[in-house]
């Protein structure tokens, strides 16, 4: 990317609240096929796992309505 010159440069528009949701969905589902049998050792068992990537997925999904897609994820 380019650095920013000026103020309006830098005043970007603001993403749309589907857009942001579509983005945190699609990031949760990558997360969540990237993590798929993935087994921590010990000394990082607190990292994220598959299941708590499609929880969140999960929950996204409720959030925004799209009920029929949250049930074979939750």
């Amino acid at each position: 990317g380019q650095v920013a010159t000026s103020i309006a440069d830098a005043a970007k528009p603001r993403a749309t609240v589907g857009a942001v949701w579509d983005f945190i969905i699609a990031d949760l589902r990558k997360s969540a096929e990237l993590l798929k049998g993935k087994v921590w050792d010990d000394a990082n068992k607190p990292r994220v796992s598959e299941w708590a990537a499609k929880g969140l997925l999960g929950k996204a999904l409720v959030f925004t309505r799209q009920y029929s897609a949250a049930v074979p994820v939750l």
